[in-house]
């Protein structure tokens, strides 16, 4: 069976590889790490398509929303589970029902860790 590919867009280096360890152990993925909102916007482009983005909200040069956005815009992509990772606690209430146009919004200190673990 071939691998998915999990796509982490995050600035914080340790979360991004801890991240990519847990989804190593649980599950069948290449995974491609992103620090920085520019470098993504240009992988957008690209084949192939990841089957999963986790997303944050906030990233050095571009943020996560406008990622958000090119990610949808890209018709070639046929729409890959994208999870928005924030710390932001008001954001986060904000939008938890309406998922912020993605498939969850996940808090970084509770529902991150929760969703890996069970992933």
């Amino acid at each position: 069976m071939p691998k998915k590919l999990l796509m982490i867009i995050q600035d914080e280096y340790y979360i991004a590889e801890l991240v990519k360890e847990i989804a190593s152990m649980v599950g069948n993925y290449d995974t491609e790490i992103y620090l920085d909102g520019n470098d993504v916007m240009e992988r957008i482009l690209l084949d192939p398509a990841p089957s999963i983005v986790f997303l944050s909200l906030y990233l050095p040069h571009t943020g996560g929303e406008p990622v958000l956005k090119a990610i949808q815009a890209n018709a070639k992509w046929k729409k890959p589970l994208i999870y928005m990772i924030t710390s932001n606690d008001s954001y986060y209430r904000c939008h938890k029902d309406d998922k912020a146009g993605t498939d969850g919004i996940l808090l970084m200190d509770n529902d991150l860790w929760t969703m890996l673990l069970n992933f």
